[in-house]
């Protein structure tokens, strides 16, 4: 699901700078992968790659390879197939006809009414691509975003941020820090917005060096 969240390090007056992540940002999501990259590979290989060579930010990290060249991975990619029927992905959307270089809508699904938008009698389950374990950032690959998408603790929860994962290299540390309504309930970001006035918690404070923690206990 789309929790948003915040992959940063600590900047100078105690508050965080990082770069924006969009899926799967809770931490047994998007926590437990830093953790794990954090085992694999060096922690300052590890940052460069998420904070300073991709500086449009992330779709997903979670579920991919950090051994491989990251970009974009759309599922709508003009060559995708569905594995139940064999046509292309986008074929089973009326949205898609006629945009972007693709033909007018077939006459074969001329019966289905013009406010119902999947044509077909299932959903696709798009065919798997080598590159579907790629670490998914917004600047390379089916997407190519331009400009510096700084992330930080004045802005991250307007945007709809719900967790922050913060590394003190130093320490060999990730602080996981949880958004909050003034009035003390969790802040759940919807459509890319959320609370300007909630708050940044501390909810863990996890030793890349030590076991790993329970992360849905933590959630």
């Amino acid at each position: 699901m789309s929790t948003r969240g915040v992959i940063a390090r600590w900047s100078k007056d105690g508050g965080f700078v990082g770069r924006y992540h969009h899926w799967d940002s809770y931490p047994s999501g998007l926590g437990k992968t830093l953790y794990e990259w954090a085992q694999r590979m060096p922690l300052d290989r590890v940052l460069r790659l998420l904070l300073d060579e991709h500086p449009a930010g992330w779709s997903t990290i979670v579920g991919t390879d950090p051994t491989l060249e990251p970009g974009y991975v759309g599922e709508f990619n003009l060559e995708r197939r569905c594995t139940v029927c064999g046509m292309k992905v986008w074929e089973h959307y009326r949205q898609y006809y006629g945009k972007d270089g693709r033909p007018e809508l077939p006459e074969h699904f001329a019966h289905v009414p013009e406010d119902v938008y999947l044509l077909t009698d299932h959903h696709p389950e798009p065919e798997k691509f080598p590159t579907d374990r790629r670490p998914r950032c917004y600047c390379h690959g089916d997407r190519n975003e331009p400009g510096d998408d700084v992330v930080t603790e004045q802005d991250a929860s307007a945007r709809g941020c719900e967790y922050a994962y913060v590394f003190d290299e130093k320490a060999r540390t990730m602080t996981i820090l949880s958004s909050y309504c003034r009035d003390g309930h969790k802040m759940i970001g919807m459509f890319g917005m959320g609370d300007p006035d909630a708050e940044w918690r501390t909810i863990a404070v996890v030793h890349l060096d030590g076991p790993e923690p329970d992360w849905h206990e933590i959630e």
